[in-house]
């Protein structure tokens, strides 16, 4: 979301950007433009052109959201948050395999939906993704794809909130 648009958004409310009554494609064009993927890297002439090292936080990291939440609440409190988030994740992912190993969707989407809010709370975009595609339970290869997305989720929390320490690090330096 550019800062123009969260800027629109803090000031007009959320009734500007999906109106009511709610419209599915309105919701699909938002949830697009919020929680848009870089396109892939390009292959001209044999070598592979690597998107910015920004580009790809962008991918990892809500910077907008990360920005704004440690211009208001402080770095302190962001820092706190995630480390609420980092203690609950563990039970949040035992509870996430458990449901699946015993083939309980319901329980599976409901945990999924979960780790989706929890991960946006601290700007974990991707981690947020994968989750929101693990809550679609009404998916019709739900049941095809959901174990490659559980391992994806266990990974990308890993490797995610390690960037997400590493931009709040880089961030106190700056100060």
């Amino acid at each position: 979301m550019s800062l123009k648009k969260r800027d629109e958004y803090l000031e007009n409310g959320m009734d500007d950007v999906i109106a009511k009554p709610i419209k599915k494609s309105r919701v699909i064009e938002v949830f697009n433009e919020l929680f848009h993927a870089p396109p892939a890297p390009l292959e001209i002439d044999g070598e592979v052109e690597r998107p910015e090292p920004s580009k790809t936080l962008s991918n990892i990291l809500d910077m907008d959201l990360l920005q704004m939440l440690v211009d208001t609440i402080g770095d302190d409190m962001v820092r706190a948050s995630v480390k609420v988030f980092q203690e609950k994740m563990p039970e949040y992912m035992e509870i996430l395999q458990l449901s699946l190993s015993a083939d309980e969707k319901s329980e599976v989407c409901s945990q999924a939906h979960k780790i989706k809010g929890a991960a946006g709370s601290v700007g974990l975009a991707r981690v947020q993704r994968i989750a929101n595609q693990i809550q679609q339970g009404d998916h019709p290869t739900w049941w095809e794809n959901v174990h490659d997305w559980v391992e994806e989720l266990q990974m990308a929390v890993q490797h995610d909130m390690k960037a997400l320490h590493d931009w709040l690090n880089e961030q106190q330096v700056d100060d």
